[in-house]
């Protein structure tokens, strides 16, 4: 406890305290003396009109206003209004922020990086086109079994949130949602958010403030598109759906995506203040993370972002050898439907895999080489002639740039390939005719690939180390 404080907390005054919070709210000062303060002078001022108040000096209105204001300090904080600590003062570190989140923030990578947890691996976004709403708009509750990396079987259910129609017909009824691809493509962004130091700890879990057009321009600079409306939208499902886990031993866990949801303000710079969910600080707290590469899987499709999160997480020590697993199971553990005909899901699975295998990429950049070559020539033809006429002949010396700017640098905005190539062979019914059930697929890892899950499981020991 700090000297400042000690002015205020003898044993006698805390006690006075503590009785006056059961006329105002109940463990209100208890609660409060465990929470992040904006600074230290609003720790000190908190304590100062308890005190004051429980010895009669102030009234309860004025406390109830002093208190108001405390609060409000500690949303500007985490809103980024107020100067962040600085983390350079190790001493600053420990009396400001929990030694954790620090460490976490000091975690490297070859690349820049998110992190993905055991929870990430759990089904629980829907993946499918259209959302199977009943005639009133409800969902009902969605159930997955998956297999976790012991063998045994779990189960999530996935409880939709309810959110407010703001346009058309239907504008002020409430509809369910299910968190999809735009949800965990959010997510993501917040994770990585949180890798960059601007992460802070809210009532003891780890949160991260932004405003909205720090979202828009992360998702645009990936090539990605949400407008400010639709994010809000993805913030309010995230916040208002929730899973539930079982396991085969019975035991059950239950939470929302995100903790809690703040937002302050109007318009495009709207901020916002997101606390993320137990498992996740758990995770970090426990170094029971991996990190990821954010790069390529932002850019990928969620099928591609899947099989590298479950290579992740099982594989410490991933080598050249070839990894294999099968369809089904993979598919039915990521939370991706199972078609009908295997076929339509083994398509699926190599236009994932395309995106991220060297084998496919460079068949998909020559292809697309000999296309540009040949619009560049068409476009020179152009150029001449619109600067014969002086007219429009500026526009099309940019288009021809950037097209040579695309032949030089083909892989440029694409996720970067972490297999060298894959096979997928089929696995047939025992008996009778040759019956196609499912499919064993194998990926062979890129050197700098398993490079890169090494050296971001070494940084992991390190943190564990260190904490």
């Amino acid at each position: 406890m700090s000297d400042h404080e000690q002015i205020y907390l003898t044993p006698e005054l805390e006690a006075q305290v503590l009785e006056m919070a059961k006329l105002v709210d109940p463990e209100e000062a208890r609660a409060f003396a465990k929470r992040s303060f904006a600074t230290p002078e609003d720790e000190k001022f908190y304590f100062k009109i308890a005190v004051d108040f429980a010895q009669g000096k102030i009234t309860k209105a004025e406390f109830d206003e002093g208190l108001k204001q405390v609060k409000f300090n500690s949303l500007e904080y985490a809103l980024g209004k107020k100067k962040q600590p600085d983390y350079d003062d190790i001493s600053k570190m420990q009396e400001e922020s929990s030694r954790w989140l620090s460490l976490f923030h000091q975690a490297k990578a070859p690349f820049k990086h998110s992190f993905t947890t055991r929870f990430n691996v759990a089904p629980l976004f829907f993946y499918q086109t259209r959302q199977p709403r009943d005639k009133s708009g409800h969902l009902p509750v969605l159930k997955r079994d998956f297999q976790v990396e012991n063998g045994f079987i779990s189960t999530a259910a996935i409880l939709p949130g309810k959110v407010e129609i703001t346009k058309g017909s239907n504008k002020g009824e409430w509809q369910d949602y299910y968190p999809g691809a735009k949800e965990e493509i959010l997510l993501e962004v917040l994770k990585k958010m949180a890798t960059t130091g601007r992460a802070t700890v809210l009532d003891s879990n780890m949160a991260v403030a932004f405003s909205i057009r720090d979202v828009r321009s992360e998702l645009e600079r990936v090539g990605r598109t949400a407008s400010h409306a639709e994010i809000l939208t993805s913030l309010q499902i995230l916040r208002r759906s929730s899973f539930i886990l079982k396991t085969e031993a019975g035991t059950t866990f239950e939470e929302s995506y995100i903790l809690s949801l703040g937002v302050k303000g109007e318009g495009k710079n709207q901020k916002v203040v997101v606390r993320f969910n137990t498992p996740t600080t758990a995770a970090i707290k426990e170094g029971d993370f991996r990190i990821l590469d954010y790069e390529t899987t932002i850019r990928a499709s969620s099928m591609a972002r899947k099989l590298i999160e479950k290579i992740v997480h099982t594989h410490k020590q991933l080598d050249a050898k070839g990894y294999n697993f099968e369809l089904i199971q993979f598919l039915k553990g990521a939370g991706f439907e199972v078609g009908a005909r295997l076929r339509e899901s083994v398509r699926q699975l190599r236009a994932a895999l395309d995106q991220i295998t060297l084998a496919a990429r460079t068949k998909e950049n020559e292809k697309e080489s000999v296309e540009i070559k040949k619009e560049i020539k068409d476009l020179e033809k152009a150029y001449v002639k619109a600067l014969a006429a002086k007219s429009g002949y500026e526009e099309i010396r940019q288009q021809i740039e950037n097209l040579k700017m695309r032949l030089n640098y083909p892989d440029k905005g694409k996720p970067r390939c972490k297999f060298t190539n894959y096979r997928i062979k089929p696995v047939y019914q025992d008996g009778g005719r040759k019956k196609v059930i499912d499919y064993v697929v194998t990926v062979y890892p890129t050197n700098v690939f398993t490079s890169e899950v090494r050296k971001a499981n070494w940084e992991q020991s390190q943190f564990n180390k260190a904490k």
